[in-house]
């Protein structure tokens, strides 16, 4: 019967232990993680869009500027930067 009583009580002790640990764990709350990037930091991307004209139609041969990077468009309206 005590052999019993101890295995009980080993067993709670060890459940209250890794219920405790389990509780405890959270996602750190990192407040330095910003996604936006600091003031002058360089970005590189790709810009790829398609120009079309009130009607729908394909403009082919626009110009497209977006800051210093000018591009034309393709065959299809397309255009990269």
């Amino acid at each position: 019967m005590r052999n019993q009583i101890q295995k009980t009580f080993n067993f709670l002790v060890t459940l209250l232990i890794f219920t405790s640990l389990i509780s405890s764990c959270k996602k750190d709350d990192d407040n330095n993680s910003n996604p936006i990037p600091a003031t002058g930091a360089t970005i590189k991307t790709t810009i790829i869009g398609k120009v079309i004209d009130t009607d729908g139609l394909l403009v082919i041969g626009a110009t497209v500027s977006i800051g210093s990077l000018t591009t034309t468009t393709d065959n299809h309206g397309n255009f990269f930067l």
